[in-house]
């Protein structure tokens, strides 16, 4: 609005020092239009982008305790590997690997959480959620919830 007030201005004339006091608020107003406008989220991408993380993320969660894997992910979004990749870095700041590392690691502590140790071992709760290497299993859960999984707190304990 500012910016179309000014530039009226220009264009119906008056004296010199009206058209310059008009010309510096057009090139402010305009200034300001420009550079809200690089800030702004891309259109169609930043869409596309949207809609393949939350899509991910439905299809993910409805699968319950065996989420689908990347190669699923993309056949069932029809989107290719890249796609995936950069919707995830562009929306979550993250890959969908580590997404869905993420959220089989939240499942093994929510399991872990609502059992005891006489009931399910770390290693049978790792295990079901496909982690296979016990040590990089441990460092990346310590590295996501700061405790080894040893140390999670157990039920009935």
């Amino acid at each position: 609005a500012r910016l179309r007030r000014a530039l009226l201005g220009l264009v119906q004339g008056g004296d010199t020092a009206g058209e310059e006091a008009a010309a510096r608020i057009a090139f402010e107003a305009l200034h300001a239009v420009l550079e809200g406008a690089a800030g702004a989220p891309p259109g169609v991408a930043g869409s596309s982008a949207s809609f393949i993380v939350s899509e991910c993320h439905r299809i993910v969660a409805a699968s319950g305790a065996a989420p689908p894997d990347i190669e699923a992910l993309c056949r069932r979004l029809r989107t290719s590997r890249r796609s995936l990749q950069n919707g995830f870095r562009q929306m979550a700041d993250t890959t969908p690997v580590h997404y869905l590392r993420s959220l089989r690691l939240n499942a093994v502590r929510g399991r872990l959480l609502a059992t005891s140790t006489a009931q399910l071992s770390v290693s049978q709760a790792a295990e079901a959620q496909g982690f296979h290497q016990l040590s990089h299993f441990s460092q990346r859960y310590k590295a996501l919830f700061g405790e080894l999984p040893s140390a999670t707190p157990r039920a009935g304990a």
